[in-house]
């Protein structure tokens, strides 16, 4: 929704994305200030459930054994955890086992909100989401090997209509500084070196 609002002229200075697509096509597009795009954050997936017949170390397991449980992801087809969700799903041999039990949500909150709300059993969310504080105690969770999931790049561009804005350019120089990444970090996001 941002990049189609950065393209229909919206007045935005920069763009910190959930993806690298979107920064690279509003690069390309001449949207974007050339040389300014770069990862600010490496997310992850984690699969986490509210439901009290399973334990810590049944999670991952249970994928296997779906029957009526719905297992959310995002939708792979305009969000990238939920591309990172398929990828994994696929990988692992389980996306035909599970696909009749998918929910999708908008994105990766969305997501979320199926899971804690009860409308999923599962979901597979982001690792940020999971560790994040903000949620009760769940009966299961399992971080997702990042080596098993498309890789989650988050990027950031400083746009054409921030080009002289110092406060935008200052905070984007910002978030590549450790002090930056110790914050990201502190999210629950990795980092590139």
């Amino acid at each position: 929704m941002l990049y189609a609002s950065i393209s229909n002229g919206a007045g935005y200075v920069a763009l910190l994305a959930a993806d690298a697509e979107r920064p690279e096509r509003l690069e390309q597009e001449g949207l974007g200030v050339a040389g300014t795009r770069f990862t600010y954050a490496i997310g992850g997936l984690e699969l986490w459930s509210f439901d009290q017949r399973l334990d810590a170390g049944e999670c991952r397991e249970a994928l296997e054994t779906l029957d009526d449980e719905h297992l959310a992801i995002a939708n792979p087809e305009v969000a990238p955890y939920g591309v990172a969700a398929k990828s994994f799903l696929e990988s692992s041999g389980l996306w035909d086992r599970v696909e009749d039990n998918l929910v999708f949500g908008q994105n990766i909150a969305q997501t979320l909100q199926f899971v804690v709300t009860g409308n999923a059993s599962f979901g597979l969310i982001s690792a940020a989401q999971a560790s994040s504080g903000d949620l009760p105690e769940p009966s299961c969770r399992w971080p997702v090997p990042d080596s098993m999931h498309a890789a989650i790049e988050q990027q950031a561009i400083l746009l054409t209509s921030g080009a002289q804005n110092d406060a935008a350019k200052a905070y984007l120089e910002f978030l590549r500084s450790e002090q930056g990444k110790e914050i990201i970090r502190a999210y629950g996001y990795g980092v590139p070196d």
